[in-house]
């Protein structure tokens, strides 16, 4: 299971980071066995595109259901064809690497395909040395594959004949820039007012620039799970630990400023070291335990 979030709500949480939307999704069922026809993949695939509003040009990769059982990956690899046409695109199936698992393979898969349009980089088929002759695809095999990745498709087959797809695009939305505080300087006010920015307040007409240190957040628009929001945001950022109850007694930005700049005092050593590890990037076979903030811009249309 994948837990998945709504845009806006992503945005009023201050979610530091999103990995990727879903712009397309279709889900089919195969034939009754002895009908002649062919099974529902090719056509969940075709119908996700629709959805997306892309064609198959424009999937940059493509993370495979693979069963591991020839005769479902040959039919696999005849639907992947039909789509994209011969080794029109890059093909992996990193669960080669984990083992099937069953009803969490979908989710993995999503997981790593969001990693790998983050990074830049396709993971490997592994144990893979030679393609059947009919199965003319564009499988990434013993080592991962740089590469720019905007969109990717990830299938999915269950037993009784259910077939999915599901298309993800890099997130358009812009990062929320946290701000990035001197080393050698205290938490300010000019700081508050910058994490405040990235907090939706319930009165956008409020000034942040004006001299808000002595009025209350509750009077600035800020609720108090937003406060608890901003503190988070300092936590994450400086080390400081602002608990539940603390957060609630800081009523003014002013008195919030003197918390954290007291924290700070005389540690500054440890601030910096604390910022430095937050901003190494880690590779992707590092973060698949990472918590996802995936979102669908879902829209009154249905889009």
């Amino acid at each position: 299971m994948l837990v998945i979030e709504n845009a806006a709500d992503a945005r009023a949480r201050c979610a530091p980071h999103i990995y990727g939307e879903i712009i397309g999704q279709a889900a089919t069922f195969d034939p009754r066995p002895g009908s002649g026809r062919e099974p529902g993949l090719r056509r969940a695939m075709e119908l996700a595109l629709a959805d997306a509003g892309l064609t198959a040009g424009d999937i940059d990769v493509l993370f495979a259901d693979a069963a591991g059982v020839p005769e479902l990956d040959r039919c696999e690899a005849a639907a992947i064809s039909s789509v994209f046409g011969p080794a029109g695109v890059p093909v992996t199936a990193p669960k080669t690497m984990t083992g099937r698992l069953n009803g969490g393979g979908a989710a993995l898969d999503l997981a790593t395909a969001l990693l790998s349009m983050r990074d830049g980089v396709i993971p490997p088929t592994m144990g893979v040395t030679d393609l059947a002759p009919d199965c003319a695809i564009d499988l990434v095999r013993a080592k991962p594959r740089q590469a720019e990745i905007r969109t990717a498709m990830v299938t999915a087959r269950g037993y009784g004949g259910f077939n999915t797809a599901i298309v993800l695009k890099k997130p358009q939305l812009k990062e929320i820039k946290m701000p990035e505080f001197a080393v050698n300087s205290s938490f300010t006010l000019n700081d508050l007012r910058e994490v405040m920015r990235t907090c939706a307040g319930i009165d956008e007409s409020v000034d942040l620039d004006s001299d808000i240190g002595g009025r209350t957040f509750e009077d600035l628009g800020y609720d108090s799970l937003a406060v608890l929001e901003m503190t988070a945001k300092i936590q994450n950022m400086l080390g400081v630990v602002i608990t539940d109850d603390a957060a609630r007694e800081l009523t003014t930005p002013q008195s919030l400023v003197d918390h954290v700049a007291a924290q700070l005092t005389g540690h500054q050593a440890a601030i910096s070291q604390l910022c430095s590890r937050r901003l190494r990037r880690t590779s992707w076979q590092d973060t698949l335990t990472t918590r996802l903030s995936l979102t669908r811009p879902w829209t009154s249309s249905g889009k």
